[in-house]
Order: C-alpha cells, then sequence, then structure tokens
C-alpha cells in the first residue's frame, strides 16, 4: 500500500509537503515512503484488541470460494449486496460460524445449503449464523447473506462516494480491516478464499474495475453487469472494486515464461492522454521484478490500475487502485503483487515483510534502470529518516495502534534497510536467489508467511545464521554510530574502530564494515569484520594511506559517525609513556603517565575545549565522562617540558 489518503498538507520530520491535488493525479514525482506511511496510518484507525475479537469467533471455518454480487451506482452512497460463501468445517461438532459486518448494513436474510437460517448481527459489527444442525470436522457448506446500506466512513477509505470532474465514483480500499465496513467478510491473515466470482451490476455509462479478468459485461434492465473471475487464493483486505465512466486501454507485457499479458488500466476521461503516456513505464517494471524475482505471480490473468480519488495507491490483488501514476507509486504497487499478495504477512507485527519489499524493490527498479543519483539519494534519504528517532525496531511491538503498524520510519524505511544489509551480509548471489526461493516455497506461495519463514529461505541458501542480525536489526531498536581512528605506517594501515549505540536494547551491532583507503593515485576497500567495540586492525596495502571513506555504498545504517587520523607525535612524545585506559570508555577515563602532569586539556574533533583540569604534577588521574557525548576527543596533557596528544573514544 503506498500513500492511503489525501491531504491537504502534512508537517512531517519538519517539512512540509504541498497539498496534492486532484489535478494533479499524473505528476511523476518521487514518493517518499515516510508520506505514504503516514498517510496510509491514518486510514482505519481501529483498534486490533476488538478487531482480535472477530478473528476469534470465524476461526472454525476455511473459506473456498466467494461468489460476490454488488448493485452500485455511484451517484449514491449504497450498497445492496449477496455473498455466498462455499466453506470447510476445521473443527469438530460447529453449530455455526461467523462473519464480520458493520452494523450500519442491515441484513435481510441469511441461507445455509440454500434454506433460510437465523442469525444474529451483534453490536461488536459480528454476524453469527446457526446451522439446521451442527457440522463436523471436514464437512462443507454454503452461506448466502443478503444485505443493504450505507457503508460508515471509519477514514479515508473502506468505501467511498465523491466525485471526479462532476462524475461520481463509489471505490473501496479495506487493508487493514475495512472490508466489514462493505461486505461480510472474515477478518484475519489465516484464511485466503481460493477463488473468487464478482458480479457489480451499475447504471449504463459507468465500468466496474476489480479483481481478476473480466468475462463479460452484459446489459440487463438495471443497467450493466460486469463479471470478474479471479482463481487464484486472495485475503479479504485485497478484494476491491471502483466504479465510475472509466476510459480503458491496454499495455502488453511479455513475461519471462514467454507469454504476452495484458496490463488493462481504467482511467478518468479528462486524464486519458497524461495516464496512457505515464503507465507505460509498468511494462518496464514488471520485467524488471520478472527478472529479479520470478514470474508474475498472476499471469494467467492480468495486472492493471484503477484511477480513483487519492493522492496515492492501493495494491489490489491484479488491479492496484491509483491516485496518480508516478514512476515510484506504479513501481511500488506493482511490487507488493508479489510481497504483500503473492504471499501476504501472517501477523500485523510482521508487516514489513509487504512493506519493506515494497519500498525497496522501488529503489531496486530504479538502479535497474541505471538511475544511480536517485539509487545514492534514496539511501540518504532512508538513514536520515530512520535515524531521525534513537529508537524503533522493524518488529512491529504495538499491533494496536495502526500508526505503528504503518510507521514510514520502521516498517518502510528501516523494513527496507533491513533487507538492504542482509543483502550486503550475504551477497547479491544469496540474497536474490533466496528472495525467489522464498516466493516460490509451496508451503507459502498464495498463502501467508511470517518473518522466521522468510529468514529461513535467507539461512539455508547462504548457511549463515541470523539470529544474532535479527536480535540487532529487527527486534532492536535504534542504530550504530561509529568511531574510526587511523594512521599509516609505511604500507600497513592501522584502523581502531569503536562503536556506540543510539538505544540501550542493542548493546553492540556486529557487522562487515566496507572502508575505502585513498593513496595518491590509487584507492581500495577493503572489509573488516566488526566483533567488538574497540577492535583493532591492521591491513597491509600495498600502498601509503592519505584518507579513508567509511561505507562509501551505504550498506549499513550508521549515523553520527566520525573518523580522525591519529595525531602525529615529536619525538619527546613517542618516548612519554601516557596511556588511557579503557578505550573506547564509558564513564570514567583512567590516566597513567610516567612524568607528572601539570594540566590536562579535552579538544573535541573540531578543535573546541571541551574541558580544562589541572593535575599538580600526578603521574595517574581519572576524568569523569559521564556528561560527554558520545565520539571522539583529544586528551592533551602537559608536562613542564612537552604537550602529550593522545585520542580517546566516549561510548
Amino acid at each position: 500500500m503506498h500513500l492511503k489518503q489525501i491531504l491537504l498538507g502534512l508537517f512531517f520530520f519538519g517539512l512540509f509537503f504541498p497539498a496534492i491535488l486532484l489535478s494533479q493525479h499524473n505528476a511523476n514525482y518521487c514518493l517518499d515512503p515516510r508520506i505514504i506511511a503516514s498517510r496510509e496510518a491514518s486510514h482505519h484507525q481501529h483498534l486490533l484488541q476488538e478487531q482480535q475479537k472477530q478473528v476469534n469467533a470465524n476461526e472454525n471455518y476455511d473459506i473456498k470460494y466467494l461468489e460476490c454480487h454488488w448493485d452500485i451506482d455511484p451517484a449514491i452512497n449504497a450498497i445492496k449486496g449477496t455473498i455466498k460463501t462455499f466453506f470447510s468445517i476445521t473443527v469438530s461438532l460447529t453449530p455455526g460460524i461467523s462473519f464480520s459486518l458493520a452494523n450500519e448494513l442491515y441484513v435481510s436474510s441469511v441461507q445455509v445449503h440454500g434454506q433460510n437460517a437465523s442469525f444474529t448481527h451483534h453490536p461488536g459489527e459480528l454476524l453469527t449464523i446457526e446451522f439446521p444442525t451442527p457440522l463436523a470436522l471436514g464437512d462443507t457448506g454454503t452461506v448466502t447473506i443478503n444485505y443493504m446500506g450505507t457503508p460508515p466512513n471509519t477514514g479515508f477509505g473502506s468505501f467511498i462516494q465523491e466525485y471526479h470532474n462532476n462524475s461520481p465514483i463509489i471505490w473501496t480500499l479495506s487493508e487493514p480491516y475495512g472490508s466489514k465496513d462493505w461486505w461480510p467478510s472474515k477478518l484475519d491473515l489465516n484464511d485466503k478464499a481460493d477463488s473468487i466470482d464478482i458480479y457489480v451490476t451499475t447504471p449504463l455509462g459507468n465500468k466496474a474495475g476489480s479483481n481478476g479478468i473480466l468475462l463479460s459485461s452484459t446489459t440487463n434492465s438495471n443497467g450493466i453487469t460486469y463479471h470478474w473471475k479471479h482463481r487464484y487464493p486472495i485475503t479479504a483486505y485485497l478484494i476491491a472494486i471502483s466504479v465510475t465512466n472509466y476510459e480503458a486501454y491496454s499495455h502488453f507485457v511479455t513475461l519471462q515464461n514467454g507469454t504476452s499479458m495484458e496490463v488493462l488500466n481504467y482511467v478518468y476521461p479528462e486524464d486519458l492522454a497524461s495516464a496512457q503516456q505515464a503507465t507505460a513505464e509498468v511494462v518496464h517494471m514488471i520485467e524488471c521484478y520478472d527478472t529479479l524475482v520470478g514470474l508474475y505471480p498472476f499471469h494467467t490473468e492480468k495486472y492493471g490500475h484503477a484511477q480513483f480519488n487519492w493522492g496515492g495507491g492501493m495494491e489490489h490483488q491484479t488491479m492496484s487502485f491509483m491516485g496518480l501514476f508516478s514512476t515510484d507509486l506504479q513501481a511500488h504497487e506493482l511490487a507488493h503483487q508479489w510481497f504483500g499478495d503473492k504471499i501476504t504477512c501472517s501477523s500485523w507485527e510482521d508487516i514489513w515483510l509487504n512493506e519493506g519489499f515494497a519500498t525497496y524493490f522501488t529503489a531496486l527498479y530504479r538502479l535497474y534502470t541505471g538511475n544511480l543519483p536517485y539509487w545514492t539519494n534514496w539511501k540518504i534519504g532512508q538513514i536520515e529518516a530512520i535515524c531521525s528517532q534513537p529508537d524503533g525496531s522493524v518488529y512491529c511491538t504495538d499491533v494496536s495502534d495502526v500508526s505503528r503498524i504503518f510507521s514510514g520510519r520502521l516498517s518502510y524505511a528501516k523494513g527496507s534497510y533491513l533487507l538492504h544489509m542482509l543483502r550486503w551480509t550475504l551477497g547479491d548471489e544469496h540474497f536474490y536467489k533466496a528472495i525467489r526461493n522464498y516466493i516460490n516455497d509451496p508451503a507459502l506461495v498464495y498463502g501467508y508467511a511470517s518473518t522466521d519463514d522468510l529468514m529461513a529461505h535467507f539461512e539455508n541458501q547462504s548457511g549463515i545464521q541470523l539470529d544474532e542480525f535479527m536480535d540487532d536489526w529487527f527486534y532492536g531498536e535504534g542504530f550504530p554510530s561509529y568511531y574510526i581512528n587511523w594512521y599509516s605506517n609505511g604500507n600497513t594501515l592501522h584502523i581502531d574502530i569503536a562503536q556506540s549505540s543510539s538505544h540501550s536494547s542493542v548493546d553492540f551491532f556486529e557487522m562487515k564494515v566496507p572502508i575505502r583507503v585513498f593513496g595518491g593515485t590509487q584507492d581500495s576497500i577493503i572489509v573488516l569484520n566488526h566483533e567488538f567495540s574497540g577492535q583493532s586492525f591492521s591491513i597491509n596495502l600495498g600502498f601509503i594511506a592519505d584518507s579513508i571513506q567509511l561505507d562509501p555504498e551505504k550498506w549499513i545504517l550508521c549515523f553520527n559517525n566520525s573518523i580522525s587520523n591519529q595525531v602525529s607525535v615529536s619525538e619527546e612524545d613517542a618516548l612519554s609513556d601516557l596511556n588511557l585506559f579503557p578505550n573506547p570508555a564509558s564513564n570514567k577515563l583512567i590516566i597513567n603517565s610516567s612524568t607528572e602532569i601539570q594540566t590536562i586539556k579535552i579538544y573535541t574533533l573540531n578543535g573546541s575545549l571541551w574541558e580544562k583540569k589541572s593535575i599538580d604534577s600526578r603521574k595517574q588521574d581519572i576524568i569523569d565522562l559521564t556528561n560527554y557525548p558520545s565520539g571522539a576527543y583529544f586528551l592533551q596533557a602537559e608536562t613542564y617540558n612537552t604537550l602529550i596528544t593522545r585520542r580517546f573514544i566516549k561510548l
């Protein structure tokens, strides 16, 4: 999901983003994932505790097939529908089943196996249906629910009736809990309908977009009925319809298996020309993901877009709903067809499996097209966004807060950078092959997956145990800051690396640290296996280093780093015995000297005097570092006849 509501403006991380007006639907600009997530987090502010009650109430059956009939007039904010659910019983001796349905909708009748059945529509938005006789484990049946009414407006989606260019439109957007606002559904992340048929009857002059392929459009006394057929498993929140006076056109893409697939676009008549130009790029996007990940998941049917009145989009299966047709928005929603639709996160704690992947693969598409400046700026922007606050994990710790589930900083940006660091840790070959194994795992395809399922594929493919990595970067909060001191002794480079963490949940982030070393006309990248803070390395370069650069390609999520070259010392200084311990230090720094010290001065890296202290001719002292910010410092000790300079790091 991407940019899930139209706002007049947004003040986010100190930046004001201008209004996205309806006339700007086809603007081709970069959509910052922080805005994307902030907007979609505003959608459906329901508490998960209430939703969990409904999930627990309908765990006794498995949906096999849905047949959905809806009467929709886009000029009227109302729905009339008949939903037939084919199911099998998953527990023994079941007296009935239940669905989630908003109380604003009126249920006129219910049939079980074609016969009228008793039902109760509870105040808690739960519709319970009694079987004529209890069903046993493995029994199958059908429930038909007839209902009508005006769906509630629970935010910026679910079921919306509005206008574009004076023409009425009705569209739906159900993630995460909105399906119950407009049809009786099963709210969970463990059961997908195996297939669906959708029939939408609407007045002449309208088109209805939906999932799957369009089998027919039949004129009748009530207007025109569109029949969409989808023969892939689908979760409730990805079922959608949009009805207005659309213009339709198609692109075609040749997939890796040699077949030609339609990309069907339903757009507003007033935006037809600009949309036709903008959506042509989706062909290249499909080719990119087809190469990186694998065959488009719904290749026997279609991919497509349906325009709707939003500043962003929603990855409805086989037909993303789009408020505009920017490159990034199209790439993001398309990536969701693999990550979120083909395989859906099995809990909202693991929403990064949807949004982190879609965010990262949007950037990878830009890299695929050779847009290196975008790729570089994307990494810089992600790091700045994630590190704008010192805490927060990719793992969603509070599933009662929808804004936390759809956190742009954590589920999107940090989730995408977690993938980027896994790619660095494993290497491209293992990274991409593991993802292809994951996306084609017979136990997961067209179903649900957890983070553990994904990590099992990374570990099995690479042979690398990732428990510590995930403890730090997925469950842990914050990020590291690196403090690097280096000096050359001929062709040998000496590097000391210390590290501090922005959050107490992680005491040390173990990571391969890339360093670019420059010397004259030569340069080389070395990779240091950083296993503890204060670790020292000596590397024979074959040339004399004159400068170094930390993580030049930005593989690591880190911030507020410092690099310094050890200060040259005089002959007297070199002969002097002045030791600092421990170094790096936390709260106290012990000074031992072979000569008596008169005064100690401590400077920051920019040369500012931080502290001055008289020692009174002692050879030992302790410096209290409690109020020192983390980082590197110079300590200058003054004796009777010389100045001695040493460097230390405060963790």
